[in-house]
């Protein structure tokens, strides 16, 4: 991240606890990669997700005078969750399947045995970091891929601790329900944004060599992502990874996102990519697509 982005990122940080949540309240220097995480541990929907959010936040936080109360917090609520959860575990005489967010975008892949799905994971991700799990690059965009036990219609699949965002359905010419197949690891993912991929040539299924950059235009299209690369005035270059909003936004959105002052004093923005033409000058209300490359000035 540019330096000239990370001096405009003095935000509110400081921890509140209220009904085992934090909120932010007072201001700390922090990176903005930092603000980025920490709007990862707000979006976390299970115990899980947010502990494993937790992590990478406090991860993310220089070791430093003025970071010794945060980090103390969040290394508090940590333990907490991690006490709570074991304490779960216990009483339910079960434990968790050690899913864990560690990318920006958490896919899991589905279907019945000899569908596919551990060929495709390899040729997805360049190589699993274990068995059934390994990271793809979209642009920057880290994608989290894990292959799920093989299940049939009819069967019950374990439940996950974390909630997936993409869920990516192999289907054959037995099994070529897809919400069947779907419904069977859990109804809950059956509202999901899903992909569905075939050996076998089934109608609306993408073809199982399907070109990973079309896949991850279709990811992107299905997901909603929209990744946003920022330009400092002052450099050639955007920075490589990107900021990922989960819906449509705003270049006035993406200023608020950097910091509030940056929206307040805001004058006009430069963008690449969706624009007329390329380093249009557009004010707040402009709407921005995946992959465009923002400039602000303040």
């Amino acid at each position: 991240m540019t330096q000239w982005l990370i001096r405009k990122a003095v935000w509110a940080n400081t921890l509140i606890h209220r009904h085992g949540f934090l909120r932010y309240t007072t201001p700390t220097n922090l990176p903005i990669d930092a603000r980025l995480k920490w709007k990862r541990v707000e979006e976390a929907r299970t115990p899980e997700e947010r502990l494993a959010a937790l992590e990478d936040y406090l991860s993310a936080i220089p070791a430093h005078h003025g970071t010794e109360k945060l980090r103390l917090q969040i290394s508090k609520q940590i333990a907490k969750l991690r006490q709570e959860l074991r304490q779960g575990e216990k009483k339910k005489g079960k434990h968790s399947y050690g899913i864990k967010r560690i990318a920006d975008l958490l896919c899991f892949l589905i279907g019945p045995p000899y569908s596919g799905k551990s060929e495709f994971l390899l040729r997805w991700t360049g190589g699993a970091s274990r068995k059934d799990m390994g990271v793809a690059d979209l642009g920057g965009m880290k994608v989290q891929v894990v292959e799920l036990p093989s299940v049939v219609p009819g069967q019950r699949g374990k439940p996950q601790p974390v909630m997936p965002d993409l869920v990516i359905v192999f289907l054959t010419k037995e099994y070529r329900d897809a919400d069947a197949i779907i419904g069977a690891y859990g109804r809950y993912m059956l509202d999901l944004p899903r992909i569905a991929i075939s050996k076998d040539g089934i109608g609306g299924a993408l073809p199982f060599d399907v070109d990973l950059r079309e896949l991850e235009k279709v990811v992107v299209h299905t997901t909603g992502i929209r990744r946003i690369y920022l330009k400092s005035p002052q450099e050639k270059q955007a920075d490589k990874k990107p900021m990922i909003f989960r819906s449509e936004v705003t270049v006035g959105e993406v200023a608020e996102a950097l910091h509030r002052s940056l929206a307040e004093n805001f004058k006009y923005a430069r963008v690449w990519g969706s624009v007329a033409y390329q380093g249009q000058k557009v004010g707040k209300s402009y709407k921005l697509s995946d992959g465009d490359i923002i400039e602000i000035h303040a």
